[in-house]
């Protein structure tokens, strides 16, 4: 089977996870990093129907007959379970995670093999340095900016590749003069007409 990988915002959504090991508290924290917010329940302190307020559940219990039990509820009603130990019984699985700023990257293998998910992690987390989540927040910065030009849009293109180019040239955010700076190179007098703030 292929899973579609999808970005979903959990920002303030309800997800439940059921159970108090080590998997259960790493799942939590991972949705955590998200702004989820997460309800823990520990095994015997909960009831089914508790997990009808869920948007997400995560199914991590050590008795295989209690998850299985959860899935089926959950796909009964409609709620995204995660299954810690079955992937059949789940409609999403956990990918493994590089977070840079605005930047998240998951890896899956479809349940397959978590250690090559997490020798593919490591590698992204090599290729893709901490800096680059602070260059892509300044590039939603300079999007808004380069928007408001009054240019042709393969214009902004142009000027946003530039920044980009410089901003990852010097591995940080540019200053406001040499965004302006860049502007200039690439239109020369015309930039000189055109109202900048």
């Amino acid at each position: 089977m292929s899973y579609f990988p999808l970005f979903v915002n959990l920002k303030d959504q309800c997800c439940m996870v059921v159970g108090d090991g080590q998997v259960a508290r790493r799942k939590a924290d991972a949705l955590r990093r998200y702004e989820a917010k997460v309800v823990m329940y520990e095994e015997g302190q909960w009831k089914m129907e508790d997990l009808s307020q869920a948007f997400l559940v995560v199914a991590a219990t050590d008795d295989r007959q209690v998850n299985h039990q959860i899935a089926s509820y959950c796909k009964a009603h409609g709620i995204g379970v995660n299954v810690a130990d079955s992937k059949e019984d789940s409609t999403f699985l956990f990918p493994s995670l590089v977070q840079r700023g605005p930047i998240s990257i998951g890896i899956s293998t479809g349940g397959n093999s978590p250690l090559m998910s997490a020798q593919i992690r490591r590698a992204i987390e090599e290729a893709v340095p901490e800096e680059e989540g602070d260059i892509v927040e300044f590039m939603g910065e300079v999007r808004s900016w380069v928007k408001k030009l009054p240019i042709e849009q393969q214009k902004r293109k142009q000027i946003f590749q530039i920044i980009y180019t410089k901003a990852k040239e010097k591995n940080r955010k540019l200053k406001v003069e040499e965004m302006k700076e860049a502007a200039e190179e690439l239109l020369g007098e015309e930039y000189d007409n055109i109202d900048k703030e």
